[in-house]
């Protein structure tokens, strides 16, 4: 994978995460198991969170939540492993 920024500009972090989400419909019939959020047209929903350790190039971190269960509730989660040296990016 090719770097977009000078690797100078990471040396005092041990890892540097990208974090986001993206929301899918799912069928109608899931709307207990994955109610919607508001707004949404769909009866039913989820979003998938990722979360990108840019540099090692892998997943630190990826999951499901039902669409009306905030980002941060899952950020929290990824956050509260963090050591000295780690930085999150957050949309």
């Amino acid at each position: 994978m090719e770097r977009v920024c000078d690797d100078g500009l990471l040396t005092h972090c041990t890892n540097v995460y990208i974090a986001d989400s993206t929301g899918v419909e799912l069928p109608e019939e899931l709307h207990k198991t994955c109610p919607r959020s508001a707004g949404s047209a769909a009866q039913a929903g989820a979003k998938i969170q990722a979360v990108w350790d840019y540099t090692s190039s892998v997943f630190g971190s990826f999951g499901t939540d039902p669409m009306d269960i905030p980002d941060q509730k899952y950020l929290d989660k990824v956050v509260a492993g963090a050591q000295q040296g780690m930085r999150f990016i957050f949309d």
